[in-house]
């Protein structure tokens, strides 16, 4: 697609006034006393999940005193394992399941991926052993296994729709040249983050203007331009969920990412998604950082417009001050707000007056330890008159996770945002969400769910029931939970639709996670690498 001149030089224009903003968020970075001194602390890390704890690696890399505060009794956030013991009524034989919190399809570890990028640059690449991804789809009464490679992706499209494959090809080309695009703006090590100021903007709209044009704008509005119909954009969703429940309130810059799984393929580590966060600890304390978990962070103080210190309460209740000169939120936003900044200045409300903070969908969880081996692909999106859903067989591409001649199978079903709020008790607290769990209310609400999701999954495994050794289900309480995310969201937030800044309108506090870059590992490592940068791009210490 080529712009006139005259396009182009408007496009810019917008550009720049975007590139300007708020001077709020320019401050820069804090002095920093090193790992050297231990009076203070340089940087105090908000949520041990991927994206926290790849900003603390690489802040620790630096030099500074980094610790990382996690309110779970384990780091990784949707990326950490649990193990379930069971035994089978049938034999008697004691079993160990192994099962993930969330994360199963990786992208971005391919050769110069962000992922690898990353983990290279930690020194850790060689740690992690990754088996593809394979996924079958069944949509609108066809099932397909879908490609891996980008020529057979628009092949398979052409294919089922020769009737739009004039359309299909061009949406296509458009896809392709904003993806590269977007991992064009590669700011250390290939690591793709946003332009930074002016002159980068107006670099990267010169160079990429279909780019510049189509990402801020809304999802629809760019497949209504190529006149695909609705049932080719049924089939061009279909990754969708991997970000949201409702792809038509994406932007075009959210949504791109996903079709790299069409170009590279995914991929899962072996060991469960726990070991790319069990990975991460080890080069965190190797760098010289510390975790430390049961340990939830209760305040962020501000003076002078500048983090100065944070407040923490361990699991035994003891309440403690540490001073620090940053703050990386690896943590709900919508929390962050509302409770943990004290800042008598306010500056932090100019982000929440720029739009509505809109909170993802939640999700509904089914655990399933089986007799007998799969014989599916690892990963399957199935959608019938009885429901849609997602199922991922982690034994499929790791036998470690089940004994053998067993299997596992996790079953997930996305829950609007709404729906999710219907979970909860109407003036939820600690208190009173404990007693919820336990009333027949809940107890009934999740049995319905589990029911439902069973008959779905029994499409593809027709004796499922008679061979279930273990069950166990999460709602939107479970990972509210543990997540501590408003009402269970398990993609972040947006503001209208939109990516959240990293750098906050104090000097000093960051953001990382995906409600900055998006959902999903490779989006958050590099949120976390964004966040670091945000500190340590100019860093500066203490003389």
């Amino acid at each position: 697609m080529i712009y006139s001149r005259a396009a182009q030089s408007s496009l810019m224009r917008q550009i720049l006034r975007m590139a300007a903003g708020d001077p709020s968020f320019q401050w820069q970075s804090p002095e920093f006393a090193g790992q050297n001194q231990s009076e203070t602390c340089d940087v105090a890390v908000i949520g041990a999940g991927i994206g926290g704890l790849t900003a603390a690696v690489l802040c620790a890399k630096k030099g500074l005193s980094v610790r990382v505060f996690e309110q779970h009794s384990v780091v990784g956030g949707f990326a950490h394992n649990w193990s379930r013991r069971a035994r089978d009524k049938e034999t008697g034989e004691r079993l160990l399941f192994r099962f993930d919190s969330g994360i199963h399809d990786v992208s971005g570890t391919f050769e110069g991926g962000p992922v690898d990028a990353i983990l290279k640059d930690i020194g850790v690449d060689g740690n992690i052993r990754w088996v593809p991804t394979y996924r079958r789809c069944t949509i609108l009464g066809k099932t397909i296994n879908m490609p891996r490679s980008w020529p057979e992706y628009v092949a398979m499209l052409s294919n089922l729709f020769a009737d739009e494959t004039d359309e299909i090809e061009a949406f296509c080309a458009a896809v392709k040249a904003i993806h590269a695009a977007m991992y064009e703006t590669g700011n250390q090590n290939g690591i793709p983050g946003r332009p930074e100021n002016a002159q980068e903007i107006a670099r990267f709209a010169s160079s990429f203007p279909l780019a510049a044009r189509w990402m801020r704008r809304p999802w629809p509005a760019f497949l209504n331009h190529f006149g695909l119909s609705a049932t080719v954009t049924k089939w061009i969703n279909e990754l969708a969920s991997y970000t949201s429940d409702q792809p038509e309130n994406q932007s075009v810059g959210r949504m791109i990412p996903l079709f790299g799984y069409y170009m590279h393929g995914g991929a899962y580590p072996v060991g469960g998604s726990g070991k790319l966060s069990e990975t991460l600890l080890d080069a965190l304390r190797t760098a010289g950082g510390r975790v430390e978990v049961n340990t939830s962070v209760t305040k962020i103080n501000i003076r002078d417009n500048s983090c100065s210190s944070i407040e923490i309460r361990t699991r035994s209740g003891a309440v403690e001050t540490i001073k620090t000169r940053s703050v990386i939120a690896n943590s709900d936003i919508l929390s962050l707000f509302s409770s943990l900044i004290d800042d008598p200045m306010q500056n932090w409300k100019r982000l929440e007056e720029s739009g509505r903070i809109q909170p993802s969908c939640s999700a509904f969880g089914l655990y399933l330890g089986l007799r007998g081996n799969l014989q599916l692909p690892p990963i399957v999106t199935h959608e019938s008159e009885k429901g849609s859903l997602h199922l991922v067989s982690p034994s499929v591409m790791d036998a470690s996770c089940a004994p053998p001649g067993y299997a596992t199978l996790e079953c997930t079903s996305l829950i609007s945002f709404e729906e999710a709020s219907r979970w909860f008790p109407e003036l939820p607290t600690q208190k009173s969400l404990i007693a919820y769990r336990r009333s027949e209310k809940y107890k009934t609400a999740k049995a319905m769910q589990v029911e439902r999701i069973l008959k779905i999954a029994e499409d593809l495994v027709p004796d499922l029931r008679k061979r279930v050794v273990f069950q166990c289900a999460s709602s939107p309480i479970t990972y509210h939970r543990y997540a501590m995310t408003e009402k269970g969201a398990i993609y972040g937030n947006t503001i209208e639709g939109k990516a959240l800044p990293n750098k906050l309108p104090i000097r000093g506090l960051v953001l990382a996670g995906s409600s900055t870059h998006g959902p999903g590992v490779e989006a958050v490592m590099i949120s976390g690498a964004q966040a670091a940068s945000a500190l340590v791009s100019n860093i500066r210490f203490q003389s």
